[in-house]
């Protein structure tokens, strides 16, 4: 149960990633790790190792709007 970091943002315009306007170290959990109210549009969801995971590890992420 290592932490991770996660994030929303809005994709960058040359393609090369995600420029997050949240972030969060999360661990496992079922209750909501970020919320936030967002305008429509295209959004982005980036996961990353927070220098903690020494071996390749599976994960799922869940997005729910409403």
């Amino acid at each position: 149960d290592l932490p991770l970091g996660i994030g929303v943002g809005i994709p960058r315009p040359d393609g090369t990633g995600c420029n997050l306007t949240r972030a969060a170290d999360v661990s496992v959990g079922g209750a909501p790790q970020i919320t936030l109210t967002a305008e429509p549009g295209v959004w982005c969801v980036k996961v990353y190792d927070l220098g903690l995971v020494p071996e390749r590890v599976a994960f799922a992420l869940d997005v729910s709007h409403f």
